[in-house]
């Protein structure tokens, strides 16, 4: 499910398989700090950045196995991204500038349920495009 979740969250913004996939304790390291925590959070988060960035598709196919790796409890997913910045994101007024980026994610996982992420998103570069 963990390479899914980008395509199935941001591109079709369908959190439905959320509750069953990630545990209630699910901790997100990546969100930033005025976010709630946990799930609803996360939920939060997809939300506002669909808003600004509805056309956001994050591509996870055409990457290599090299680009998955699953160790212990631990999967690692590189992903490349990108969508046009047509809505207010981050308190950023719309662009209408196409934006391109990378991400790394690290998923933790307990009894078959996501319970820790990590990231590293390339959020420079997206500031950069979007002219900031």
């Amino acid at each position: 499910m963990f390479r899914h979740m980008p395509e199935l969250f941001f591109n079709e913004g369908d959190l439905t398989l959320a509750d069953e996939e990630i545990a209630e304790d699910y901790v997100d390291r990546v969100l930033p700090p005025s976010y709630p925590p946990g799930l609803a959070g996360l939920r939060q988060f997809v939300t506002l950045f669909r808003a600004g960035m509805p056309d956001v598709r994050y591509t996870v196919d055409h990457l290599t196995a090299d680009d998955l790796i699953g160790e212990g409890d631990k999967v690692v997913q590189r992903l490349l991204a990108r969508g046009t910045h047509s809505g207010e994101l981050f308190g950023i007024p719309a662009t209408n500038r196409e934006i391109r980026w990378t991400e790394i994610h690290i998923g933790r996982y307990a009894d078959g349920k996501l319970v820790e992420h990590w990231g590293n998103v390339d959020v420079l570069g997206i500031f950069q495009q979007m002219g900031v």
